[in-house]
């Protein structure tokens, strides 16, 4: 029997159709991630070209072409100085990337796509999504918003996440891991539990340092859990699949140099690698009072390049954030610590955790901002948007919080406080921030216009001789990711050796000789003026 319209509840109608409605955590974090999404995408066309501009970039993108034509590496040319550039290694007849291969697979993905320049991008907008997801189930849908709109104006987050840089999946995996954590705080199980250990292997391929920094807190407080026995088993779980990172990295090194403990690293610069005294860093020597210094530069970097906001400002809203979550630290008459302020510190742990460790290293690193505090993001992101929402209590301080959670003075400082922040950020997006991006146009010299010259004469097969400027590889590093890692052509480029060219006219007899001069002009050689 049909119920008539006067037999149904309201109350369960509205349940009926609230199943129908997206809610506004999921709208809100496929706004951000549309959002992201779109401008690291202009950065990466309009600003960096689609093109790598430095040399890290370079070595995960030929990488990542290896991969797309599934080999671990290709064959070093017969005269590898007309094809090389900075930190792309031959080793034993092998040409690779100098780099751990987790981002590289990720742009082999793209490279088979035809756009790897849209990788990051993607890992970007997913991954500052997953902190609006994450933030909205932590400390509510506002300070979660709060922190998207910040993340989408800083100037480090779009210009790393336009780059072609290992740091957005990076994040990504991190992030991931993050989720994964929460819901097994939540009662899920092994399934869940293994994707976060999954995370931690994928963020360790990608950049190990800095996953092992920002996993050591959590690591120290899946400790404290273990106490509890519901948590043994996805604990063990989780700890033996993030296990899968330092087990692949072993056997692509092995695969590689024929040693699982030969780091990539080192086959390009000896002194690569995390560490002190001699024989670490450019100097010969590494230092704490220099790993520290390279520290102090990155935060204060980090003031500029957070939210580009003039001075300290840009700082703090986060140190409201971490004074909020200390401050929930007093005692509460026995009850246990907020879950909020419990992640709001074990964050702030977390990026601690990867600045301090950079102690370790013996450069600063900076390239498109602080890159090396890139990854603690969800740290920075989430407590300046607690620490801007949580202004507004200040308005009413005087009065108990729980008592008085809408209260008209509180509703004000609120909107004060928002409306401070929001009149930062036009300011730094209509001011600071194209600044800043067109300070990275041809970044290192590199230009599209190289590629574009190609395609202007409609050369669709020929041998391309590129002139750099002394003390130059950026002229030939803009057309470099145009060859097929293997040589093969029909398009073949090719560093000009001057006398050492004949080599090259009988490697390749069959193609047309061209010459690309350092200011863009394409012209046969056959007719050289």
């Amino acid at each position: 029997m049909r119920e008539s319209r006067a037999d149904v509840d309201p109350g369960r109608l509205r349940r009926r159709m609230s199943c129908l409605r997206p809610s506004a955590r999921l709208l809100a974090t496929l706004a951000v991630f549309v959002a992201a999404l779109l401008a690291s995408a202009l950065v990466a066309d309009r600003v960096f070209e689609r093109l790598p501009h430095v040399e890290d970039e370079h070595a995960y993108l030929f990488q990542g072409q290896v991969f797309a034509l599934g080999r671990l590496w290709a064959p070093t040319p017969e005269e590898p100085d007309f094809f090389s550039v900075p930190f792309v290694v031959d080793h034993d007849g092998r040409r690779f990337g100098k780099y751990p291969p987790g981002h590289a697979l990720a742009l082999a993905l793209g490279v088979l796509l035809e756009h790897p320049w849209l990788v990051n991008p993607l890992a970007g907008a997913a991954a500052l999504a997953g902190v609006v997801w994450l933030g909205a189930g932590l400390f509510g849908l506002g300070p979660a918003l709060l922190a998207g709109l910040l993340g989408l104006a800083s100037p480090l987050f779009l210009l790393q996440s336009g780059s072609l840089l290992a740091h957005p999946t990076t994040l990504l995996a991190f992030v991931v891991f993050l989720l994964a954590w929460r819901r097994l705080e939540r009662g899920d199980g092994l399934g869940t539990a293994l994707l976060g250990g999954i995370a931690l292997a994928c963020a360790f391929l990608a950049r190990p340092f800095t996953a092992v920094a920002l996993a050591a807190p959590w690591a120290l407080f899946a400790l404290w859990r273990a106490r509890e026995a519901p948590w043994r088993p996805r604990l063990l779980a989780l700890a033996l699949a993030s296990l899968a990172g330092p087990a692949g990295l072993a056997a692509y090194q092995a695969a590689l140099t024929g040693s699982p403990w030969q780091s990539t690293y080192t086959l390009y610069w000896p002194y690569d690698r995390p560490g002190f005294g001699p024989g670490v860093g450019v100097a010969g020597v590494h230092t704490i009072e220099q790993g520290w210094a390279n520290v102090v530069e990155n935060v204060d970097a980090l003031r500029r390049w957070l939210f580009g906001w003039p001075g300290d400002l840009s700082l703090l809203p986060m140190a409201l954030g971490l004074a909020w979550a200390l401050l929930a630290l007093r005692p509460t008459a026995g009850r246990p610590l907020p879950d909020a302020a419990r992640w709001a510190l074990l964050l702030a742990a977390s990026g601690g955790s990867l600045v301090v460790a950079h102690v370790a290293y013996w450069t600063s690193g900076l390239m498109y901002g602080p890159r090396y505090i890139f990854e603690a993001l969800p740290a920075l992101l989430l407590l300046s948007g607690q620490g801007v929402w949580r202004l507004g209590a200040l308005a009413d301080w005087r009065r108990a919080p729980a008592a008085h959670p809408t209260s008209r003075r509180r509703r004000l400082g609120l909107a004060l406080a928002l409306a401070v922040t929001v009149g930062l950020v036009l300011a730094s997006v209509l001011t600071t921030l194209p600044a800043m991006l067109a300070e990275h146009y041809a970044w290192y010299d590199a230009s599209g216009r190289y590629l574009a010259a190609v395609r202007t004469a409609g050369l669709s097969r020929a041998l391309v001789l590129v002139r750099e400027r002394p003390g130059a590889w950026t002229t030939y590093g803009s057309v470099f990711p145009a060859n097929d890692p293997l040589l093969r052509g029909p398009l073949v480029f090719a560093r000009d050796l001057g006398s050492a060219n004949g080599w090259l006219r009988q490697r390749y007899p069959d193609l047309p000789v061209y010459v690309l001069e350092p200011d863009g002009r394409l012209w046969p050689l056959a007719r050289a003026p």
